[in-house]
């Protein structure tokens, strides 16, 4: 194998151990597979043309016609020449698929679906990176550069992933690591062969090596210095992230800092990022002149649900300026003519919020903002959004509204929708989702006849506390590919899994739905006269509509912990009163018409005995899977520590095999590096200046060896002697018996707990990882020392 050979390889596997960090942005990983084809094949026709000596512009060149077939064949082929060659149909349709991909990243949340358009540009990506590395690793002999490449990669991956990717970083490191040490040996490798004392001719490759002193300090500070700044923050008290969870999450986003829930990143991400955090900090501060609490504050609106879940829709919008003065629908004209809408005025003070659309009341008569005319309204969803400007901390708003409070003999008078009404069009589709999740929803609207009886039997299903469910940030897999599926399964989730879930249940039910994200009201505080609204506040519902009446809010969460808040006609129906699994309601037998839903279990409730959000451990199904996770633990850590005793056992294999090999040279030097291993497992010095036969003399004497081994440790010493100095290696004699008996005479003067250990754990295998390792992060050192000067090509000829 050539050295541009071996460095291409080692690019291509730098390439995937960097792209491995994006597992924690997939919910399943069958992304991987086509990404490791897309590098394969940008490899393999590296390899082909430079053992061609093709130009580097040219390799450069097919490498990505090479990608781009590949990709026409997997996901295009129908369309292609020949089912093969791409074409302008292909690319449109790639490029269709690119498009559909950067959109359902945008708005899915984090883990998202493998769907194919996503695949499709993962592996793509992830092709076009291996040329970068490959071109700057091996055509430009800068692999320290292409590191930058990698870094990228991994930066990609700590934006979209919750978690910080500590051991994907470890394996993304190891690969630049790799590239870095195998580059390195080649540019030593054209200096000539590596000789030691033991092998001066520098023939022995397998040569056990004798450590002598290294100059890699530097590198070994520079590899304990990064070690320290991932490791030693997350053993400081008050320190929840390591440096590495910084990197793509900025202060505006899912971080320690403020919040947004509008149009930029995934809106369930940022929501969910909001409340994980472990630190709180105002939001908002709302003074109301209402005389009831206030209901919840609106941002942004989700009304398209597909496969993957709810996303903004593409919809056309109506909007009109904001003004002191703002018309409202036929509907909420109709409830104020006949009392039946609370007049709301508030003023509004932002905090910590930065985004491009206004926190605001449903169906607003009026918003002063100060700055009105960068302001538009969507009356459709009663959004506030603008193209010109972001919210700040300091910015102060009105805003009045009329919000719909309708009585439940109202929502009951309330008919349903046909069809091919508008409404219907947008709002009420109906859902793709598995068998299952229908079952189980016709069998909870069983003989409901109105809209609104069926919207409030969905909502008593998630809150009446007779079905299990509980509240919890931390969700639970199921068996499943269906999120939805695995959420009625395992009954807990946060707001976002049951809105979700509700809005999809009232569209099966026929009734228009959509979610909505915002905040709750927040609490109260009684010095300044106004409701506290914190990033803990940000949150989920579900808004039905009712013919004549409009959209009406449902809150299916099941919390009670004075975050949230039910309007009246929500109220449970089946346990008056109660709205959380951890009210007497939970323990009381199930109503009829849900205690055996499809597809379901009766569990128990978590929140037992005490108000919040659980903790995320539930009695149903946890044990297992913990066990399992704990057993393969302990298999690998015994894997781990019985590594050095399989390489050890396999090294002594191979020299014997070699010293009954038709080569006198090779068997010699085989059978010598075994006795200097043996050496050193059993903690006897080697001496650089001692010749093969002085140190058998020396083993022989410090040893007391029986006649056997002495004649052994003879032969072997003469043999390697012979096959370094003499024009001609070889001896007469057998080396394998030869050496078996010197090392059984070796051995037979160690107590039978040392032999224990050297099997288990033997010295010279652990030092050869060591020195492997020094000379890596000297290999380091001397890159990053050389990445100064390839980056400022000047200082070369200073």
């Amino acid at each position: 194998m050539t050295g541009q050979t071996r460095v291409t390889l080692t690019a291509g596997v730098a390439t995937l151990l960097g792209a491995i960090p994006l597992a924690g942005g997939f919910a399943q990983q069958r992304w991987f597979g086509y990404a490791t084809i897309a590098v394969a094949v940008v490899t393999l026709i590296g390899i082909l043309l430079r053992r061609l000596r093709a130009p580097a512009a040219v390799t450069l060149i097919l490498q990505f016609l090479g990608l781009l077939v590949f990709h026409t064949v997997t996901f295009a082929s129908k369309v292609g020449y020949g089912h093969i060659l791409p074409n302008s149909r292909t690319l449109s349709e790639l490029g269709t698929s690119l498009s559909d991909g950067l959109h359902d990243i945008q708005y899915l949340a984090a883990p998202v679906p493998a769907r194919t358009d996503i695949v499709v540009l993962t592996s793509l990506a992830v092709g076009l990176l291996a040329i970068v590395v490959d071109f700057i690793a091996v055509s430009v002999q800068r692999p320290a550069v292409a590191g930058l490449a990698l870094l990228a990669l991994f930066a990609v991956a700590t934006a979209v992933s919750a978690r910080t990717l500590f051991f994907e970083f470890a394996g993304a490191g190891a690969g630049y690591l790799l590239l870095l040490a195998v580059e390195g040996r080649e540019r030593l490798v054209r200096w000539g062969r590596v000789v030691t004392a033991d092998d001066p001719a520098g023939a022995n490759t397998e040569h056990y090596v004798v450590r002598t002193p290294r100059h890699g300090a530097a590198g070994r500070v520079g590899v304990a210095a990064v070690a320290a700044a991932l490791i030693i923050p997350m053993l400081v008290p008050g320190f929840t992230r390591n440096v590495l969870s910084t990197i793509g999450h900025g202060s505006s986003g899912i971080g320690d800092g403020p919040q947004t829930l509008g149009s930029g990143l995934n809106p369930f991400t940022q929501l969910q990022g909001s409340l994980q955090q472990s630190k709180t900090f105002p939001v908002l501060s709302v003074k109301s002149k209402t005389k009831d609490d206030p209901w919840y504050l609106r941002v942004t609106v989700l009304d398209e649900y597909t496969p993957n879940g709810w996303r903004r829709s593409q919809a056309p919008t109506r909007l009109v300026p904001v003004s002191k003065s703002m018309p409202v629908s036929d509907q909420v004209k109709s409830l104020q003519q006949e009392n039946h809408t609370r007049s709301v005025e508030a003023t509004i003070t932002i905090s910590g919020y930065h985004d491009n659309r206004l926190p605001i009341y449903y169906a607003p008569t009026g918003v002063n903002s100060g700055a009105d005319k960068d302001w538009s309204y969507d009356s459709a969803s009663s959004e506030i959004e603008s193209d010109k400007r972001t919210t700040s901390s300091g910015d102060t708003y009105t805003v009045t509204a009329a919000e719909p409070d309708p009585t439940r003999e109202e929502l009951g008078r309330s008919r349903a929708i046909p069809r091919q009404d508008p409404m219907m069009q947008r709002w009420g589709q109906e859902p793709i989702v598995t068998a299952k999740v229908q079952a189980i929803t016709k069998q909870i609207i069983l003989g409901d006849k109105t809209p609104y009886e069926r919207a409030q039997s969905i909502d008593d299903y998630f809150t009446d506390g007779t079905q299990g469910f509980s509240y919890s940030l931390q969700t639970k897999s199921g068996t499943s590919t269906d999120a939805l599926s695995n959420f009625l399964q395992q009954k807990q989730g946060f707001c976002e899994q049951y809105a979700s879930a509700m809005a999809v249940m009232l569209r099966l039910a026929g009734v228009p739905s959509r979610v909505v994200l915002g905040y709750a009201q927040g609490s109260y505080d009684d010095k300044s006269k106004s409701w506290k609204v914190t990033n803990h506040d940000a949150h989920a519902w579900v808004e039905g509509y009712f013919a004549g009446i409009g959209w009406v809010e449902f809150d299916p969460t099941p919390r009670d912990d004075g975050h949230t808040s039910q309007p009246g006609w929500q109220q449970a129906t089946n346990s008056p009163g109660t709205t959380t699994p951890s009210s007497s309601a939970a323990s009381t037998a199930p109503s009829s018409r849900t205690s055996q839903l499809p597809g379901t279990t009766q569990s128990q409730n978590p929140l037992a005995g005490g108000g919040g959000p659980s903790n995320g451990t539930n009695s149903g199904g946890s044990a297992a899977p913990a066990t399992v996770g704990i057993l393969l633990g302990v298999l690998a850590l015994l894997v781990v520590l019985f590594l050095p005793a399989v390489a050890r056992y396999r090294y002594r294999r191979r020299r014997y095999a070699t010293a009954r090999g038709p080569s006198p040279g090779e068997a010699a030097h085989a059978c010598w590096s075994e006795v200097l291993a043996t050496m050193v497992d059993l903690g006897i010095p080697l001496l650089p200046s001692e010749s093969p036969r002085g140190t058998a003399a020396r083993l022989s004497g410090d040893r007391d060896l029986d006649p056997t081994a002495r004649t052994g440790l003879s032969i072997v010493a003469l043999a390697e002697e012979r096959a370094r100095y003499a024009a001609e290696a070889g001896i007469d004699a057998d080396l394998s018996t030869a050496l078996r008996a010197a090392r059984a005479g070796l051995l037979s003067r160690t107590g039978a707990w040392r032999r224990i250990w050297i099997t288990v754990a033997p010295p010279s295998v652990l030092q050869s990882i060591a020195e492997a390792m020094t000379r890596g992060s000297a290999r380091v050192s001397a890159a990053v020392s050389g990445l100064g000067r390839a980056v400022r090509p000047g200082n070369a000829h200073r």
